[in-house]
């Protein structure tokens, strides 16, 4: 956070009360005086239940593309 004032957390949970929830309210309590923007997720989306075949799980699953997007978003903050 000190190095780069900006923070991306990207997982492959709802983002609801997901593993990222609670890294975010982590720096934010720890490190808020280092941010100049504010943590952003990128996690998979709000679903009931994961698939497991393939082809949808592709469907429910951060990608490489969406990181880059978010990545970029967040640095033209």
């Amino acid at each position: 956070v000190q190095r780069t004032s900006k923070v991306l957390i990207v997982h492959e949970d709802n983002g609801f009360m997901g593993f990222g929830a609670e890294v975010s309210a982590q720096i934010m309590e720890k490190a808020f005086e280092w941010l100049d923007a504010p943590v952003r997720r990128y996690t998979s989306p709000e679903v009931p239940a994961y698939p497991f075949a393939q082809s949808l799980e592709s469907q429910v699953m951060p990608t490489v593309d969406g990181i880059v997007e978010h990545a970029m978003d967040l640095a033209r903050y």
